[in-house]
């Protein structure tokens, strides 16, 4: 019972540090003093964009802490201040959460080492208290999840370029502008199925895009743009942190390219160049983090892909047996990454080679 107790006390102990600590720094904050929640507070001082911050001292050739650079000076400066407080906080928070987790192993095994001969009553409550520790990670974990969720949606803007550029690509092309704009020659006759559905429309020069004189692909302007926030992000985060911020923003990129796929056309071709893309992508984000987090942010586009590349509509009902078939032992996470026959059905319609009707009479 004493050590129960002392486990208890350690357990509120660290529950009321961090309580007061957060509401402190809540209650400094302008219109927070009724606020509780750390994600709010996070929200408010990160209301001016990070990226922007990032642009700007860049130009000026400073770094973050902004002591580099003239300008504005005190209003720069407040923002550095509560970035780095709230950087702070959330990597001590993620710091405890590995902590905690440690804490729970040991006393875990002190605990069947030294208490061997008490009763199975006395274990279970023994069980219980160390129990409680594991709930206080899943609180610390809820309040970073929280946290960092608010703080990466202001790094949208960093992606609109690329996704602007993904609006703008063509995908409705033929074997010839699918080679032009690869970069490869003499390939197109080593392809299976359906690729005669789209006219050379666009002539020799046309490399599938629909304006403009620059031809790097949404994928290279988006490396181009983030590389260099999310080099600094990997220092300024912790690990697990910094893997949670690629997880929300790549969540956020990825569903407005699948929003986006449906206002296109897709020949077989088009459809081997979005596929191209997407390894491209998936590939630079493998680099930024190995996390099985990030990898499975990929489970759906790259079915979309593979739907969108199929070379005649039946192989829609071999691919949805074999989902079927894999999903026995399928994960929360990758389960919601599936796609369900009416989404199968809309990306097939997205094919120019494809009948409309047979694509609807299909029973899956």
């Amino acid at each position: 019972n004493v050590s129960c107790a002392i486990i208890n006390h350690v357990c509120n102990s660290l529950e009321s540090i961090y309580k007061e600590w957060l509401d402190a720094t809540l209650k400094q904050q302008p219109a927070q003093a009724d606020k509780t929640n750390i994600a709010q507070q996070f929200y408010q001082s990160t209301t001016r964009s990070f990226y922007d911050i990032t642009k700007m001292a860049t130009k000026s050739g400073s770094n973050l802490s902004g002591r580099g650079g003239g300008g504005s000076g005190g209003s720069h400066h407040e923002d550095d201040q509560l970035h780095r407080v709230s950087v702070l906080i959330l990597n001590t928070i993620d710091d405890s959460i590995g902590d905690n987790a440690l804490m729970t192993t040991q006393l875990e095994q002190a605990c069947n080492s030294v208490f061997q001969d008490v009763s199975e009553k006395e274990k279970f409550k023994l069980r219980q208290t160390i129990q409680g520790l594991e709930d206080i990670a899943k609180a610390y974990q809820r309040i970073v999840e929280r946290g960092l969720y608010r703080y990466a949606l202001t790094f949208t803007p960093m992606l609109q370029s690329s996704l602007t550029r993904f609006k703008d690509e063509k995908y409705d092309i033929s074997d010839k502008q699918f080679n032009a704009s690869t970069g490869s020659s003499g390939s197109s006759n080593n392809n299976n199925g359906g690729g005669g559905g789209a006219s050379d429309t666009g002539g020799d020069g046309d490399t599938g895009h629909r304006g403009g004189g620059d031809h790097r692909s949404f994928v290279e302007i988006l490396v181009q743009d983030s590389k260099t926030t999310f080099a600094r992000l990997s220092q300024q985060f912790t690990p697990n942190n910094f893997d949670r911020i690629l997880v929300y923003i790549l969540s956020h990129y990825l569903n407005e390219l699948e929003r986006f796929i449906l206002y296109h056309k897709f020949t077989f071709w088009g459809a081997l160049k979005f596929d191209k893309h997407r390894q491209e992508l998936q590939s630079y984000f493998s680099e930024l983090s190995n996390a099985q987090s990030t990898r499975d942010q990929f489970i759906r586009i790259r079915s979309v892909a593979e739907i969108l590349q199929f070379s005649k509509i039946d192989e829609a009902k071999h691919y949805d047996d074999m989902m079927n078939a894999s999903n026995v032992a399928v994960t929360t996470t990758t389960a919601d990454q599936t796609l369900t026959t009416d989404e199968i059905k809309k990306f097939l319609s997205l094919r120019v080679e494809f009948n409309q009707f047979d694509i609807q009479q299909l029973k899956l």
